[in-house]
C-alpha cells in the first residue's frame, strides 16, 4: 500500500530529557536536516526497516520526504524556535 500526499498528518508529543533534545537538535542541524520532525522522521523510519519483514511497505514510499528534501536542498527552510516546544 502506498501513502499518498493527501494523508493526513497526525501530531505525536513525545517527552524527552533536556539532554536528548539538545542531542536531537545537534544531530539535526549536523545532518542537514530542515527541523527537528524531520530527524526524528528519519529516525523512525530508519528503524522500521531495522524491523520489517521482506513483505511490509517501505516507510520511504511517502512522496513527502523527497519534497521535505528537495526543499531543504533549494534553502527552503525557516529557523524554528525550539525553546517554546520544551515544558
Amino acid at each position: 500500500m502506498s501513502r499518498t500526499t493527501t494523508e493526513k498528518i497526525e501530531r505525536v508529543t513525545v517527552s524527552l530529557p533536556g539532554r536528548m533534545v539538545g542531542l536531537v537538535e545537534h544531530r539535526m542541524q549536523s545532518d542537514g536536516y530542515a527541523s527537528v520532525s524531520e530527524w526524528i522522521r528519519h529516525a523512525i523510519r530508519e528503524q522500521l526497516k531495522r524491523e520489517m519483514s521482506p513483505s511490509d511497505p517501505s516507510p520511504d514510499d511517502d512522496p513527502r520526504v523527497e519534497k521535505s528534501l528537495s526543499q531543504f536542498r533549494a534553502g527552503d527552510v525557516r529557523e524554528i524556535d525550539l525553546s517554546k516546544f520544551r515544558t
